[in-house]
């Protein structure tokens, strides 16, 4: 892979899911976009298996010049971590049909993936606990979407 390719492999990995989370707020979008929830971890598996060369991508208009590393470390916790959430999209379209708000809990399914891949992917300590702060909130809209005494 060239390293463009790279660069937006890399940004891709993040970029998907956010894009299909905001998709799946708009009604007509959203039967179509539950099929095709494993599908967000895609580009992540697609940078893990890239050729093992170290990218960076800088990105200065966020936080004050974000990095995006991915070395050797970081290529295996991406192929990981994509697989398991790809596992776990899977086992989501299944179990989020029984939940009230699905809209909800397929959002934050989403924004807790993309949060997770950029912890991965994190290569300064702001762009780190910004993707981690994501992927809490969003996990705990996951917790809470069944709307139950149990998880309020």
């Amino acid at each position: 892979m060239t390293g463009t390719a790279m660069t937006t492999a890399l940004l891709l990995s993040l970029v998907t899911p956010l894009f299909m989370a905001a998709l799946v707020l708009v009604r007509d979008y959203q039967s179509v976009l539950i099929r095709l929830l494993p599908l967000a971890a895609l580009p992540g598996l697609m940078a893990a298996f890239s050729p093992p060369l170290e990218q960076q991508v800088i990105i200065p208009w966020m936080l004050m010049g974000s990095r995006l590393i991915l070395d050797d470390t970081a290529r295996l916790f991406l192929l990981l971590t994509t697989m398991l959430w790809a596992a776990a999209a899977l086992y989501a379209s299944a179990y989020a049909s029984q939940i009230q708000y699905r809209t909800r809990f397929y959002v934050s399914f989403l924004l807790a993936m993309a949060g997770n891949i950029g912890v991965t992917l994190a290569g300064d300590a702001a762009s780190f606990y910004t993707f981690f702060a994501l992927m809490s909130f969003a996990a705990y809209g996951m917790i809470v979407a069944d709307d139950t005494p149990a998880t309020a």
